[in-house]
């Protein structure tokens, strides 16, 4: 290893990613870092493909590079980054999905900076990145951290820059290992959400953060991964009502992220409480009524009118068929009659301009 260099440890959770785990692994081996300053450490979580077996390929050829660790049981990608955390000995700790991948420039441009600032850690930007090779940028609401490269204070991140609590995965993060010490472990068993609270933990611990406008993190869009499931099932819903409750319990704390929580609960809530409405979450009926009173209770108390210009059309419609309705009988009614005629003619407006665009180019090629 490079004595001027710290070494960073690369946590990568593993299972059945024989498609895409040579891309990852080859972006970091080629990294400008230099490979003998990483750590990479892979945690088979029980694969029953070939993924462990193209991971210790690289490992041949790496021997000082890779670890891997093999799970004796499933732990989903929380427990394995937890088992990635026990073995990491870098100064530095980076977490990857072993099905997106990096620029090889990344640990080259980002750590010195991280050295030069005294960053405990840095988060930066990403693109999403599709099978057929193409790239595309997100409107993802955490963008709005990367808009300029910046070195700020635990009091600025919460007086300016309250964006951070959508910037929930750790993967387009680096942090100084000794950061981590005291934080709270990934939630196991879990398939949506795990690095959230994590996430979040670190942004408040971190007392200097340098965020960059670079995208070095390709994220690959999979709509048959876990996370295009993650508003359409009763796990999903217990997980994420359970993260709000913490979130509504941080502001006590911070009561100035009061209305960024709020805003927060407004535009993300209302997907599940329009899948709850429309039963397209696999529930009993009375799993249904009661899980909507729940979520009402959550949120009938935000003033909407306050974020009139932040939440989205479809989110104040929902709110105000919640405000109308007694239950979820009268809630469902009131929004099926709204809602899809909205849609309908929405839809159809589209159209109409579509055909009109296409129509006026013609005429002009004419």
């Amino acid at each position: 290893m490079n004595k001027n260099k710290p070494k960073i440890s690369i946590i990568i959770p593993v299972y059945n990613v024989e498609k895409y785990i040579e891309q990852c692994l080859n972006s970091l081996v080629n990294q400008d870092y230099g490979i003998k300053n990483l750590e990479i450490i892979i945690i088979d979580d029980c694969s029953q493909d070939r993924s462990q077996e193209i991971a210790q390929d690289f490992q041949k050829k790496y021997p000082q590079s890779f670890k891997i660790i093999k799970h004796e049981v499933n732990k989903k990608a929380g427990g394995a980054r937890n088992t990635g955390l026990k073995s990491a000995t870098g100064e530095f700790v980076s977490f990857i999905d072993p099905d997106d991948f990096i620029d090889k420039k990344t640990y080259a441009y980002l750590i010195p900076k991280m050295i030069e600032t005294n960053a405990d850690m840095c988060a930066f930007g990403f693109l999403h990145f599709f099978d057929d090779g193409h790239t595309q940028k997100t409107n993802h609401d955490s963008i709005k951290l990367f808009k300029e490269e910046k070195l700020i204070s635990h009091q600025e991140l919460l007086a300016n820059y309250t964006e951070f609590l959508y910037s929930m995965s750790v993967w387009n993060k680096i942090y100084k290992r000794e950061l981590l010490s005291g934080i709270e472990k990934f939630k196991e068993d879990e398939l949506f959400n795990e690095d959230a609270k994590f996430s979040l933990d670190t942004f408040l611990k971190a007392r200097r953060i340098l965020l960059s406008d670079k995208s070095f993190y390709f994220y690959r869009k999979n709509n048959s991964s876990a996370t295009s499931k993650s508003y359409t099932s009763k796990e999903s819903y217990k997980i994420h009502f359970d993260y709000h409750i913490f979130l509504d319990n941080l502001t006590k704390k911070y009561p100035e992220l009061r209305d960024e929580v709020n805003i927060f609960f407004l535009n993300n809530w209302s997907l599940f409480m329009h899948n709850i409405i429309l039963n397209k979450i696999n529930l009993t009926q009375k799993e249904r009524v009661y899980y909507f009173k729940k979520s009402k209770e959550l949120l009938i108390k935000i003033n909407t009118k306050k974020y009139r210009t932040r939440v989205h059309f479809f989110t104040k419609l929902l709110f105000f068929c919640l405000k109308k309705s007694k239950n979820i009988t009268e809630c469902a009614l009131i929004y099926k009659l709204t809602y899809f005629p909205i849609m309908f003619f929405y839809k159809n407006f589209k159209k109409a301009k579509l055909l009109i665009s296409s129509s006026s180019q013609k005429n002009k090629l004419h």
